[in-house]
């Protein structure tokens, strides 16, 4: 499910069991979650390199790596919580 946000209604934001923001509903976010999962699939599946993806998407190397090692962008939604539409 992804953020929606029309007139009059709220919008959706993911949670972690802590109640915090997460995936790209984060406010610091800057890479959508189904790029984050394409990355982690052509790693796995496809035999891609992070260097390789680093260079084709122009992220840092380390960016790509913490991604696929899941130390970044690893936690799963609890919840989704609804906030006004402002």
């Amino acid at each position: 499910m992804v953020s929606v946000a029309m007139a009059g209604a709220s919008v959706y934001v993911a949670i972690n069991e802590d109640g915090r923001r997460i995936g790209e509903t984060h406010h610091n976010a800057r890479i959508p979650d189904a790029l984050v999962e394409w990355i982690r699939d052509r790693v796995e599946y496809e035999g891609a390199t992070c260097t390789q993806l680093s260079r084709d998407l122009s992220l840092p190397f380390g960016t790509i790596r913490k991604i696929v090692t899941y130390e970044r962008r690893g936690q799963t939604v609890a919840r989704w919580k609804a906030l006004p539409h402002v």
